[in-house]
């Protein structure tokens, strides 16, 4: 086998994107923006089949490959950073052996190339921006009566997460778009339980840099917030992924809660553009009927 992989040339027919989220075995809401995404791309007509798969729960991410009839394939891990996950679990998984892997699909030769994450897109960063300056007008909030904290995973196995997050507090603060703008973490130091400590305002905006609801921004956030996480205007408005919730006052702070920055409709475009299709114009659109539970668009 001897063919170059592409994944933005030749004709749809022969096009496949799998897009990779997390997932979970408890929390149908950790699929609900891949699968947007999904179905967003899926409509476009850029690919014969749109897939999600997931490290947890279904469809699983071990058998997303099976009777997959496309010769090029590109899989999109969905994930806040690239580490581990994206670098070596996802290949692994899928029984890769490089960047690009040729190998013999249902219909003949087959490449199937691992991008980087989304969430190490430099877009995303314009995101979070435009995320916080979209709230902070909305609510008449000027820059110097408002905090701001950005909410990663973080973890002691990697640093990605713990550098992103940071990343994105910098440049709010560098944008004036806040008092100060503070990366506080769920699995490391500083620790978002530390929040009242760490902000210095009355008015503190969160933006939790995740791309998915699940079990971090549908109850670990809002408990260790301080908020009520069964109350069902905070879900919808999360799930919704919109405008944040609140404000909601906590002690002597009037606090509001963003969607995760992986439901902006924007994350679409950065997707195709980790896929290699930033530019595409697509002829003709797809119906968006075609789509099933399991794939966006063909067998």
């Amino acid at each position: 086998m001897n063919r170059k992989f592409s994944a933005d040339k030749g004709p749809p027919s022969k096009r496949a994107l799998i897009l990779v989220g997390h997932g979970s075995t408890r929390f149908e809401s950790a699929k609900t923006t891949t699968e947007a995404h999904a179905a967003a791309i899926a409509t476009r007509g850029i690919y014969r089949i749109v897939r999600t798969a997931y490290l947890l729960g279904k469809p699983s991410l071990n058998n997303c490959l099976d009777n997959l009839r496309a010769n090029h394939v590109v899989v999109v891990p969905n994930f806040a950073c690239d580490g581990y996950l994206s670098r070596t679990v996802i290949p692994e998984v899928l029984n890769l052996t490089g960047g690009t892997t040729e190998r013999i699909g249902p219909t003949g030769w087959q490449g199937v190339r691992v991008t980087e994450a989304v969430g190490s897109h430099p877009l995303l960063d314009h995101i979070a921006l435009a995320r916080i300056s979209d709230v902070g007008r909305k609510l008449r909030l000027p820059p110097e009566e408002l905090d701001v904290v950005v909410v990663g995973h973080g973890t002691t196995k990697s640093r990605e997460s713990f550098r992103a997050t940071n990343r994105v507090a910098a440049k709010i603060l560098a944008a004036r778009l806040a008092n100060q703008a503070t990366a506080l973490f769920l699995d490391e130091k500083p620790g978002l339980d530390e929040w009242r400590d760490l902000t210095t305002k009355r008015n503190v905006v969160v933006l939790p840099f995740l791309m998915s609801l699940g079990k971090h921004c549908g109850e670990d956030i809002p408990k260790l917030l301080g908020l009520n996480e069964r109350n069902p205007v905070l879900r919808e408005t999360l799930i919704r992924g919109a405008a944040p919730f609140g404000p909601e006052t906590v002690a002597d702070r009037r606090l509001w809660l963003c969607p995760p920055i992986g439901a902006d409709p924007a994350m679409t475009e950065i997707i195709l553009d980790r896929a290699g299709l930033r530019d595409y114009r697509p002829r003709t659109k797809r119906s968006p009927n075609r789509c099933d539970r399991r794939r966006h668009g063909g067998s």
